[in-house]
């Protein structure tokens, strides 16, 4: 019986150590477009003051936090001296077939930065390849992002079997001259099939595991992690956001899905913010 009380003792404690180093509990972060902020800790949200009772969790994929009407997932990241957090839930619209709710959130000590840094998700130019298929009420849906890539629309899917797994992509910004934007020194990635109202997408379909990103004359390979949060990638060059640069995303292999063969990605977004 002690045995078993000290295995668990050792198991709570190695799961919590887990949980703080992976989500920043009790820090303010505002949302960047307006008077609002959110908190989160491990049995309730405030978000603009107000509290949301529940639990957070965390799996080998997805951290989530589970109120008795909402299932939010959490993505989270830190770079530029900046952190960056998510909350990903259900959407109301539907104008497409996996479409969510995003609230971003930032916290940052940068004091370069006049504007808050926002993750804004790269505008899609093409995909070589991409998967369609038929919902239940037989309209065509389309798994490649029309606006930005920022895993509120559906996600690119590419079969692991396509002639050529290549997304194009470029930081689309209206430019006002006169401003100086922070270049882009990191690409952020969500891997996977990343959808709060069904999780379980994620493990059954494939996720990229080694990708290639080029522009200009650099190419430079990544791996990625097997996980459904942000995934910072740093750049060799940084890119100029007020040049029209085109960015090349090749899949170069996957881990594998336990039901379908097609290779998912929910979004690949860049720091936004104008420097003073």
């Amino acid at each position: 019986m002690k045995k078993k009380l000290l295995l668990c003792m050792i198991f709570t404690i190695v799961h919590l150590k887990v949980f703080s180093e992976t989500i920043p509990f009790g820090k303010k972060f505002l949302y960047p477009f307006e008077r609002g902020s959110l908190i989160v800790n491990r049995n309730m949200l405030t978000i603009d003051g107000k509290h949301e009772k529940g639990s957070f969790s965390a799996d080998n994929f997805h951290m989530k936090f589970k109120t008795p009407s909402k299932t939010y997932f959490i993505l989270h990241c830190k770079f530029e001296e900046c952190e960056f957090l998510t909350l990903l839930n259900n959407s109301d619209k539907r104008n497409y077939e996996y479409e969510a709710w995003s609230m971003p959130f930032s916290l940052f000590e940068n004091n370069s930065f006049s504007t808050y840094p926002v993750l804004k998700g790269f505008k899609v130019i093409h995909a070589d390849s991409f998967v369609t298929e038929k919902n239940s009420k037989g309209k065509t849906v389309k798994f490649v992002p029309e606006n930005f890539f920022d895993a509120t629309e559906n996600p690119w899917a590419v079969n692991k079997n396509a002639y050529s797994k290549k997304i194009y992509i470029k930081a689309d910004k209206w430019r006002n001259k006169g401003f100086r934007y922070a270049p882009i020194n990191h690409i952020v990635i969500i891997n996977g099939f990343v959808n709060p109202e069904k999780g379980y997408l994620y493990e059954q379909n494939a996720r990229a595991k080694n990708i290639k990103i080029s522009y200009d004359d650099i190419s430079e390979s990544y791996l990625l992690k097997d996980n459904g949060n942000y995934q910072v990638l740093s750049l060799p060059k940084a890119i100029n956001v007020m040049e029209n640069i085109q960015i090349e995303i090749e899949v170069l292999d996957q881990y594998n899905g336990t039901k379908y063969d097609d290779i998912v990605i929910s979004g690949i977004l860049y720091l936004d913010t104008i420097l003073k």
